[in-house]
C-alpha cells in the first residue's frame, strides 16, 4: 500500500489473522454483494 499510496498512513482498522488491507464492506453494504468463495479455502485447490 505504502508504495502506492505513500502519503497514506492511518488505517483506521486494526488489522488481525489474515485480513487485508482492502475492504469489501461497502459493496456488502450497498449492495448486498457476498463472496462467492474464500480465498484460504483456494490454497489446496
Amino acid at each position: 500500500m505504502f508504495v502506492r499510496y505513500p502519503e497514506f498512513t492511518n488505517f483506521s482498522e486494526p488489522l488481525g489473522g489474515y485480513e487485508s488491507l482492502l475492504s469489501s464492506v461497502k459493496a456488502k453494504r450497498l449492495l448486498g454483494w457476498q463472496p462467492t468463495y474464500r480465498w484460504r479455502e483456494q490454497l489446496d485447490k
